[in-house]
């Protein structure tokens, strides 16, 4: 009997999670970041190797 009531309560906090994801993202409001926010893997291998004594790069 209290799995049934666990599994519900998980079922029913996965159903709230996704409606309130969809509602955020249904709204228009949410911007990704542009690609001036990204750090791309290249620069950041370098950014690393550039400390990091013996490295190959």
């Amino acid at each position: 009997m209290r799995e049934r009531l666990a599994f519900g309560i998980l079922i029913g906090v996965l159903i709230f999670l996704f409606a309130i994801v969809f509602a955020v993202l249904g709204r228009g409001e949410y911007q990704p970041p542009g690609s001036e926010g990204l750090i791309y893997l290249p620069q950041l291998v370098l950014a690393a190797g550039e400390h990091l004594p013996g490295s190959p790069f």
